[in-house]
């Protein structure tokens, strides 16, 4: 099922990504840059641009790339143990993907963790692969029958999901003010899911991007929306859900 519903989800999310990603650079090419939220830019403005994350004040001699693999292993580690107990209080609705967005998001904004720590570590593309090698590993159990008798009504709903969120989630998103190809990339991002969601929106970002100012403007606006988009459907809103349906069997 997951390796069908990245078949599915994949092309139309790289399209929706790419029109929303074509969009934002007319404009900021135009001049009209999207400024971030008031409330942000007005504490931005109030504190001096020579303050720096906790992070940033270590020494260049000490901040190097087992720093951030340290602090991403303990923080992970930190945010399992958390996750173990979270889950057991709450039935499974809020597990280790949930803490760690949290603790990520938090760890962050109070300077304790840098921006794309992974990357600073050198560790990314590894555990890229080796996160896509894990979620295809249930396919050594799968016998060329059992392929087959599942394949068909699988396809079937899987397809008529996508059909039925597309039609349901644009038109929403119009009146929302949100851009159909924003919608499609992270409602579909959904069907893809991490690391697959982060992987095409940053070959796209590649792709229009010309230069690296344009690649962070495109991963703020778009990357950012997609990945959390994506861990809100499947950590939280599939779990609920599934929770309903389990029980209805």
């Amino acid at each position: 099922m997951l390796s069908m519903q990245t078949f599915v989800g994949m092309p139309v999310m790289s399209f929706g990504a790419k029109k929303e990603c074509e969009r934002l650079l007319a404009d900021f090419r135009a001049g009209n840059k999207i400024d971030p939220d008031p409330k942000q830019s007005a504490v931005a403005a109030a504190v001096p641009t020579t303050s720096k994350a906790l992070i940033d004040r270590i020494p260049a001699k000490y901040n190097s790339q087992i720093l951030h693999l340290a602090l991403c292993l303990f923080y992970g580690a930190l945010a399992g143990s958390v996750a173990q107990f979270t889950s057991s209080l709450t039935n499974g609705l809020i597990g280790s993907a949930i803490v760690g967005i949290v603790f990520g998001i938090a760890f962050k904004q109070l300077g304790l963790l840098a921006k794309e720590p992974l990357a600073k570590a050198g560790v990314l593309n590894f555990f890229m692969m080796a996160m896509m090698i894990n979620m295809r590993i249930s396919f050594a159990k799968i016998t060329p029958m059992g392929l087959v008798e599942r394949i068909f009504p699988i396809a079937f709903c899987i397809i008529i999901g996508a059909v039925g969120v597309v039609l349901f989630s644009v038109p929403l998103g119009r009146k929302l003010g949100v851009p159909s190809g924003m919608v499609l990339a992270f409602t579909m991002g959904s069907y893809a899911g991490y690391p697959l969601n982060y992987q095409v929106c940053m070959e796209v970002i590649s792709v229009v991007a010309q230069n690296a100012e344009e690649a962070e403007y495109l991963k703020d606006h778009v990357l950012q929306k997609v990945i959390i988009g994506g861990i809100v459907s499947d950590s939280l809103a599939s779990v609920i859900i599934a929770g309903v349906m389990v029980s209805m069997l």
